[in-house]
């Protein structure tokens, strides 16, 4: 990021952050209409939730 941090650009990056995440949250589900597995997105799911540390079991 170059240039000072105002407000704006502070608020455009949380905006960009929540647009990614609610757009990653919604393939699962994508991905069972297109027939993968559910056991296979189950352990994709667990693979994910131990690689960013999340202590909370994550089930699709």
């Amino acid at each position: 990021m170059d240039g000072p941090v105002t407000v704006a650009s502070f608020m455009g990056g949380l905006t960009a952050s929540r647009d990614k995440a609610t757009s990653f949250s919604k393939a699962p589900a994508d991905l069972q209409k297109k027939g993968l597995d559910p056991k296979l997105l189950q352990q994709i799911a667990e693979a994910i939730s131990r690689a960013v540390g999340c202590r909370r079991r994550v089930r699709y």
